[in-house]
């Protein structure tokens, strides 16, 4: 996967997933773990993402690097 040289918005729960994916590096592993559609569903926010799998928002957040 090719990361973006550019600098990018901060992460946060609103961010859709497929940013994330591009954004941080723990994002692959963390949402393949919980199930999270990367593709499909990459338009989700990662609060509605985690809600939909039943992941808690600030777990999942921690493991990305993210501050909630």
């Amino acid at each position: 996967m090719i990361r973006s040289p550019l600098p990018l918005a901060p992460i946060t729960a609103d961010s859709r997933v497929d940013e994330a994916l591009f954004a941080l590096a723990a994002a692959p592993e963390v949402l393949a773990r919980y199930g999270l559609d990367t593709c499909c569903g990459g338009a989700r926010t990662l609060r509605a993402a985690a809600e939909h799998a039943s992941v808690p928002l600030a777990q999942l957040l921690r493991e990305l690097g993210v501050e909630p």
